[in-house]
């Protein structure tokens, strides 16, 4: 892919031998040029592989250097849920037109009172609910019209688990800005499992790195409540004992607000309304260490 996106042939070869793309790599689409540009926003354009993507890009200001943050999904995957929901659909339709003629009101009612449960679930399922199971008995239309819903939940979550998945192990991994300071950005809904997995991860990344301040960034958390406000300050905590100064970025005006009517404890942890401010003082910090 990278070979017929144009990239010479030494290229591909030190990303080959170095196993790695940073810094080799060339990408210049419509959204790292924009971003780079100043420019923040979504589109669809192609790719660097030539390949149709749904990108959400924005500028990063470090020092007189600006990175261009791109985060993107191959826009035939971003369809496909849709696509396979439109099918049941159409499924739904000409299952139960045909059936409402033949048998009549006697068996219509008793279908309508299935079809509405089918109905419901789907509902649910469209607001998310992707651990909502979908009964399917008997060897009816009805019940391959439920096999059909049963199969779109099982895609639809196998989608979810696959990008949360790459989502937390994205927003697991300490990104090091130079020696001394380390940056984690916190992506989408947290529960437990992943409030414990980034802690694990972090002490393992600093165990390796020996950063003097780490960043973490919690602007893009999807579910900030009292139980994920005190394991973020758990997870500050713990870099703490381990010797760094730490910094809690993206604090905006809501969560400012949250954090203070649930009384969550920020002793001795510095915060910053952005990432880009984070930055600043976590230079400035390390700059008056080592004056």
């Amino acid at each position: 892919a990278i070979s017929e996106a144009g990239v010479d042939g030494g290229t591909v070869q030190k990303i080959s031998n170095f196993n790695s793309s940073i810094g080799l790599q060339p990408v210049r689409t419509e959204g790292s040029i924009e971003a780079v540009n100043g420019n923040a926003g979504e589109a669809i354009f192609e790719d660097y592989r030539g390949v149709k993507v749904l990108s959400s890009y924005a500028p990063l200001e470090l020092d007189d250097l600006t990175w261009a943050m791109l985060s993107e999904i191959d826009l035939d995957e971003a369809k496909k849920p849709l696509r396979q929901l439109r099918y049941s659909g159409l499924v739904v339709f000409l299952l139960m037109f045909p059936v409402s003629l033949v048998l009549g009101w006697i068996v219509t009612r008793s279908i309508t009172s299935r079809i509405k449960g089918i109905k419901d679930t789907a509902a649910k399922l469209a607001g998310g609910d992707l651990d909502i199971n979908i009964p399917v008995s008997g060897n009816d239309e009805i019940s391959e019209l439920a096999a059909s819903f049963e199969k779109v939940r099982i895609s639809i979550r196998s989608l979810v688990e696959n990008q949360s998945k790459t989502i937390d192990e994205l927003s697991a991994s300490l990104i090091p800005l130079n020696d001394d300071i380390g940056v984690m950005v916190l992506i989408g809904l947290f529960d437990d499992h992943r409030l414990e997995n980034v802690r694990q991860k972090i002490t393992e990344d600093l165990s390796m790195r020996f950063h003097q301040l780490v960043i973490i960034d919690v602007s893009n958390i999807s579910n900030f409540n009292e139980y994920t406000g005190n394991g973020i300050v758990k997870i500050a905590k713990t870099v703490r004992l381990m010797g760094c100064n730490t910094i809690l970025s993206g604090i905006h005006a809501s969560m400012a607000y949250e954090m203070t009517n649930l009384n969550i404890d920020l002793q001795g942890i510095d915060t910053q309304n952005t990432l880009q401010n984070a930055i600043s003082q976590a230079m400035e910090i390390i700059n008056n260490d080592t004056k």
